[in-house]
């Protein structure tokens, strides 16, 4: 989700594949993930958020002040349960600033840089085991 209320920059908030990124780490059963391996798939992130900027392809897709200029990871997806999205899978864009305004804030402060500590642990969140 893109968010910018009349602050200098957009955001994005990201809810990481799974599958993507146990494959990006190449997970491995009980095997500890390095602090590398995490930073790797947030640069790659970064990277493809960057395209939206310099690739002139992609650069018409959205309006240049909704180009994300950093983003969260969040630890949990936008679901119904959570009242982050509705009973037709739409975004609860209230509910979802609510849920992560702690977070957004921090991004205008101190976490504008991508490599993080709280992004290196929602992606250790998505390479737990996933709930039953």
């Amino acid at each position: 989700m893109l968010y910018n209320q009349q602050d200098p920059f957009t955001v994005a908030l990201i809810v990481p594949e799974r599958a993507r990124v146990r494959e990006a780490v190449g997970a491995r059963d009980g095997a500890p993930v390095r602090e590398q391996e995490l930073d790797a798939v947030i640069e790659e992130i970064r990277l493809s958020l960057l395209r939206y900027r310099k690739d002139p392809a992609l650069t018409s897709t959205f309006v240049t002040a909704w180009t994300p200029k950093t983003f969260a990871l969040l630890p949990e997806g936008f679901t119904e349960e959570n009242g982050t999205m509705n009973a037709s899978l739409k975004l609860v864009r209230r509910r979802i600033v609510e849920r992560f305004k702690e977070r957004i804030h921090r991004l205008y402060d101190d976490e504008e840089d991508p490599l993080n500590a709280s992004n290196r642990e929602a992606l250790r969140c998505w390479l737990r085991e996933e709930k039953v």
